[in-house]
């Protein structure tokens, strides 16, 4: 037999599936070596096609492919008003409609809505078909009254002009009388006038002071008066 030299002892022991090559004392990789697709290279430590690099962090819905080494986009279920697009990888609507000047396109539910949202001032609410601060409700007011759409609600039609003596009732939306008058006058409330009140007997008559004077055919106003006066004249008879 000839002399030959031989791999040192203990000989190591491979892990599957690398076996024990006695020429080079040492564990390798099974011949023929697969070849590795691109990106891919051989890593001769696990005999296996590997990513060159470590995983990327993929954010979703990007998951890790180890194939092909990079993040692949997962495709995942959309609304009934969207189809999932594979270059964009997101859900996209079906259709676009051309939105009215005070709305927007919303690509998340497919639909026009408004471009900016107020805070309303109460008891106003934002009304999303127009676009704007709103009454909830609308009132049919009284024909001396006026709809405020601010403060939603009726208000007086304050264009009403009071007299000297009268102030405005914002509860009755009306003109009220605030006339004092001195006896022996009366108040007038439709007119907001003081009336003399008093009654004279006969043969006398008002003046324009509210006094009863003695009726006579110069201060006379018709003529019948003056007709009265000159019976009045003569207690004694009477006059037809």
């Amino acid at each position: 037999d000839k002399c030959q030299c031989e791999c040192p002892y203990p000989r190591p022991t491979c892990s599957n599936p690398k076996y024990f090559n006695s020429e080079k004392c040492q564990c390798e990789c099974p011949y023929p070596r697969p070849k590795c697709p691109k990106p891919q290279i051989f890593n001769p430590a696990t005999c296996q096609c590997e990513c060159p690099s470590s995983p990327p962090s993929c954010k979703p819905p990007y998951k890790y492919d180890p194939n092909s080494c990079a993040c692949v986009c997962t495709p995942y279920s959309c609304p009934d008003t969207q189809y999932f697009d594979n270059k964009a990888c997101s859900c996209q609507c079906r259709n676009q409609y051309s939105c009215p000047k005070n709305k927007v396109f919303n690509k998340k539910n497919c639909q026009c809505e408004c471009a900016w949202v107020e805070n309303c001032r109460s008891p106003q609410k934002f009304n999303s078909d127009t676009c704007q601060c709103e009454c909830p409700n609308y009132y049919t007011c009284p024909p001396n009254q006026v709809f405020d759409r601010k403060e939603c609600r009726c208000k007086c039609n304050r264009d009403t002009r009071c007299s000297r003596y009268q102030t405005f009732d914002y509860d009755r939306c009306d003109c009220i009388c605030n006339r004092k008058c001195t006896p022996p006058y009366v108040l007038d409330s439709k007119k907001c006038n003081c009336v003399c009140n008093k009654v004279c007997s006969r043969g006398y008559k008002l003046d324009r002071n509210c006094q009863c004077v003695p009726l006579t055919c110069s201060n006379a106003e018709t003529s019948e008066e003056c007709y009265s006066a000159r019976c009045d004249s003569y207690p004694d008879k009477y006059c037809t």
